[in-house]
Parts: structure tokens; C-alpha cells; sequence
């Protein structure tokens, strides 16, 4: 399902994945201080990650069907600044929030269309999503084979 925005709890039940945010990364990044009754503010001790607009839930659960579309990531950035930012996003989504998918990119869809282009990072971040993922389930060691 994709909204695009946060949605009913009541879809979390019937859905496989729900699109709760798609937005740019500045909008995600930087919320308004006030929103509807599905927002809430993710929020890191001062001097730390930013503050994201995720829904809200009363099941931890459905954080693993949220499903977050990132676009215009740090444009006017270069491109190892990018990679850096890149990596503390993906590593506390998919780490600490524990979403269930993600997608970012730096085309910036005010100047391009981000159906025809690839982001300048896409093989990092598929990295950094399998790097993040293998530290929150690590691998459990086996014997012999």
C-alpha cells in the first residue's frame, strides 16, 4: 500500500508493507512542529541524528511494514558527504527504527525525473541497507557442516 503518508493503523493488519513516508529529505528531516494525530517525532538526544516524521504506532510491530521513499538527499552536498549522512540515516532506519523498506535518492525530482535517473550513491546504499540489516539480525554461527 502506498499512501505515501502516515495512514490508518488498521492497514498494518492487512498489509505486507505500507508507504508511510515519501516526501523529500528535507521535509523527512526537518518536520513542522505540529501535525495530525498519526505523527509523531522521532527524537535523538541533542546533537545527534535529526528528528524524522514517522507515524505513530501502538504496535512496535508495524515499524517493520513502514515503508520510507526519500528523495532530494543532500543535492547540493559532494558526494562523500552524501555517503557519510547516507550511512547514519540507513543505519538508524533500518537498525534502531527498524523500517521494513526504503529507497533513497539524490535525484532531486524539483529539476529531474527521478523515474529516468539513478541516484549518484545506489550501489552504497544497497551496502549500507545489507550492512545495517546484518547488524540487527546478525547471523547465528553454525557448527560443522
Amino acid at each position: 500500500m502506498n499512501p505515501g503518508c502516515p495512514s490508518h493503523e488498521g492497514y498494518f493488519d492487512i498489509s505486507d508493507l505500507v508507504v508511510v513516508s515519501e516526501r523529500s529529505h528535507q521535509s523527512f528531516t526537518n518536520p513542522p512542529p505540529e501535525k495530525g494525530k498519526f505523527q509523531i517525532f522521532k527524537r535523538a538526544k541533542p546533537g545527534q541524528a535529526p528528528k524524522l516524521l514517522l507515524p505513530k504506532t501502538s504496535n512496535p510491530q508495524h515499524c517493520l511494514k513502514f515503508g520510507i521513499i526519500d528523495h532530494s538527499f543532500l543535492p547540493e552536498q559532494f558526494h562523500e558527504t552524501k555517503l557519510v549522512e547516507l550511512r547514519k540515516l540507513v543505519h538508524r532506519l533500518v537498525s534502531t527504527t527498524r523500517v521494513g523498506a526504503l529507497f533513497i535518492t539524490d535525484v532531486d525530482l524539483e529539476k529531474s525525473d527521478v523515474f529516468a535517473e539513478w541516484s549518484s550513491f545506489w550501489s552504497e546504499l544497497l551496502e549500507y541497507v545489507s550492512e545495517a540489516d546484518a547488524n540487527t539480525h546478525p547471523r547465528e554461527t553454525q557448527g560443522n557442516l
